[in-house]
């Protein structure tokens, strides 16, 4: 759901540069309001869950896990494409000639 949020995100900003109008922008900017307010309805309807009492021993045993480390290290570098597409693109939209 994130990827598919991001992405559709991407697009509609990518829109709201091309047509490079105000109003295109705050639309952008309503939609963004109307989204985060759609997400707010949906966590207010979730039950509470009773937190689960902390289990004895050491911390440390996941890193005898070895495909859970593996796992992780893969997330943490799947996880840049976030940045490239949240920082990175934006940036170089308003900077690049569109000319």
């Amino acid at each position: 759901m994130t990827n598919i949020g991001i992405s559709l995100g991407a697009v509609l900003a990518g829109w709201a540069v091309e047509v490079g109008t105000h109003h295109a922008h705050q639309l952008l900017v309503i939609g963004n309001a109307v989204a985060f307010a759609a997400s707010a309805a949906i966590v207010f309807r979730l039950r509470p869950v009773k937190p689960e009492p902390a289990v004895r021993g050491s911390r440390w045993i996941a890193l005898r896990d070895r495909p859970y480390l593996a796992l992780t290290v893969l997330d943490g570098i799947m996880a840049i494409q976030f940045k490239l597409l949240t920082v990175a693109v934006p940036l170089w939209l308003i900077t690049a000639d569109h000319g």
